[in-house]
């Protein structure tokens, strides 16, 4: 044992130091990763916030109660998508309507 006991030393001895560089990787390591969530948090609140703009400024500008020239591609899709929108509401109805006069005869 005294033959290997000064190298059983130095291997602690190493394993020790390796442990406590690991441990310094380790709490580097997640304190780059909570940085990087906070980013990518704060990237997403922006994004939300975008869409929240967008949904004030289309209302506003559907409204008439904004006038911005360059916005007025906007105001003329707006439009054409909540003409059709109505459209296809109206024709869900009248199939709904119908359907239900159809399975009314048949019960008769």
């Amino acid at each position: 044992m005294q033959k290997y006991g000064p190298m059983l030393q130095k291997l602690g001895e190493d394993l020790d130091k390796g442990a406590k560089r690991g441990k310094e990787e380790v709490i580097k390591m997640s304190k780059l990763v909570g940085i990087q969530m906070d980013i990518l948090s704060l990237a997403l609140q922006k994004e939300k916030l975008y869409y929240d703009i967008g949904k004030e400024v289309a209302d506003k500008i559907m409204k008439g109660t904004i006038e911005a020239p360059s916005l007025d591609k906007y105001r003329k899709r707006l439009s054409s998508l909540e003409t059709k929108k109505e459209k296809d509401r109206k024709t869900l109805s009248r199939v709904g309507k119908a359907r239900k006069n159809t399975s009314a005869k048949k019960k008769q």
